[in-house]
């Protein structure tokens, strides 16, 4: 690194880390390839804006490319974010996997009956793959929370929460 390089570190709490192959081929440390890497999607995703600003400019707007490209430019905000913060996953795959046991055993689910208890069901196998997802033990977080769920005011339902939950029950 050069006396004249400035490098911005990565924010409070986060590890900018290469490909392993990549940092070694250039020599340079993790945060040093990590800002490259930075540097050249925000200009990638420049040029791909104003690609797609220009095809929607040429193509009518009823047309499949102009619905693709007022589609991608409604959206454009929540690519930057995606793109911009590495905490943020792309996709959700993690939950589609987690209820693919439940879609598969749909018939094993008749007893549902109802739009409301299927909201519920849903919600529960929201709290199950958060808890699997996150390390949290469910029942030993189940075991905690239902014996006092009756008395707790739905304004506090954020603290009841596999995340909230998890939070308390480390610091002890």
């Amino acid at each position: 690194m050069g006396p004249h390089s400035k490098v911005a570190s990565p924010p409070a709490g986060q590890q900018v880390v290469g490909f392993p192959n990549e940092v070694e081929a250039t020599g340079r440390s993790d945060v040093e390839f990590g800002v490259q890497q930075e540097t050249d999607l925000v200009f990638t995703l420049g040029e791909l804006r104003e690609l797609v600003v220009r095809a929607s400019k040429e193509a009518l707007l009823q047309s499949l490319l102009g619905k693709a490209c007022q589609y991608a430019l409604k959206l454009w905000s929540r690519l930057e974010l995606i793109m911009g913060d590495g905490r943020i996953e792309v996709d959700n795959n993690w939950v589609e996997n987690g209820m693919r046991p439940i879609a598969l055993g749909r018939k094993n689910w008749v007893h549902i009956g109802s739009e409301a208890a299927g909201r519920d069901v849903a919600a529960l196998a929201s709290v199950v793959e958060t808890c699997k997802r996150n390390g949290i033990c469910l029942r030993e977080y189940l075991r905690s929370l239902l014996p006092g769920l009756n008395d707790v005011l739905a304004r506090r339902a954020a603290e009841l929460t596999p995340m909230a939950w998890h939070s308390r029950h480390v610091e002890k």
